[in-house]
């Protein structure tokens, strides 16, 4: 278990106990005694369900699992020299409307080819039922096998948006905005990076238009656009934010906080 697992499940840990013992006080004797194991045990279950490991997942694992996957927990601890390159890169479009993610994975044959898996996520659609329950939350997908020149566009085009360079430590995101966020392990490095809208360095991104010919779910982009509370929710002040709302910071090369 990494160290930000640990400390993770402290702290969830703490707070289940403390919600746990309120809720047991006066009662003593056992509850008292075992309340701070099953705490403990809860939390870690939690927190390792909520590590993204690869590999498709259903909807549920999904959403346990997004701020791992949004920080690339897997293509991070695997990233090493030897191992073929890899590339994470998600655009929020508002998270009510559409997140698309996309994986690049390179051949593990050293031949410069590399795969492209899309995801598009937005409303649930319950026409899809018939692919299961849980199929109206699947979005759409597509695979595209890239030639070694299209691989080679596609680094080329990371490189030129600045995909390696410092990541805008600080920077907060809330998935009612629009933005990317980049993870790679190239040559052995990690690199994170983050691109929101309106900005230069969101103006300057060229892998952008290039990811989206090779996406072939057909579903149409989503463009940036300046939107309100009342456009997303339909409500000035909502009181809660529908949808799977999220917010994330930024850090050095990474999410704050994982």
């Amino acid at each position: 278990m990494s160290s930000n697992l640990i400390t993770r499940s402290i702290f969830v840990a703490l707070r289940i106990y403390l919600c746990f013992g309120r809720s047991q006080q006066g009662r003593g004797g056992m509850y008292s005694r075992l309340s701070p194991y099953i705490c403990g045990f809860v939390a870690i279950l939690i927190l390792t369900a909520c590590a993204f490991e690869g590999g498709p997942v259903n909807p549920l694992q999904r959403k346990l699992s997004w701020y791992s996957y949004l920080n690339a927990d897997d293509l991070r601890a695997s990233c090493q020299v030897g191992h073929p390159d890899q590339a994470r890169l998600v655009y929020n479009a508002i998270h009510t409307e559409q997140i698309r993610t996309y994986e690049i994975s390179s051949s593990s044959y050293g031949d410069g080819a590399a795969t492209l898996d899309s995801r598009v996520l937005g409303p649930a659609s319950f026409a899809k039922l018939a692919d299961g329950i849980l199929g109206p939350w699947l979005g759409d997908t597509s695979t595209t096998t890239l030639r070694p020149e299209d691989a080679q566009q596609f680094w080329a085009s990371m490189e030129a948006s600045d995909a390696f360079g410092p990541a805008p430590a600080g920077l907060y995101l809330e998935s009612g905005k629009f933005f990317w966020l980049t993870a790679a392990c190239r040559d052995g490095q990690f690199y994170y990076n983050a691109f929101v809208w309106p900005s230069d360095s969101f103006d300057a991104i060229q892998f952008a238009d290039r990811l989206f010919a090779w996406d072939m779910t057909g579903v149409a982009v989503n463009p940036p656009r300046n939107a309100t509370n009342l456009d997303i929710y339909g409500d000035a002040s909502p009181t809660r934010k529908s949808g799977a709302h999220y917010q994330v910071t930024i850090a050095q090369n990474g999410l704050r906080g994982f």
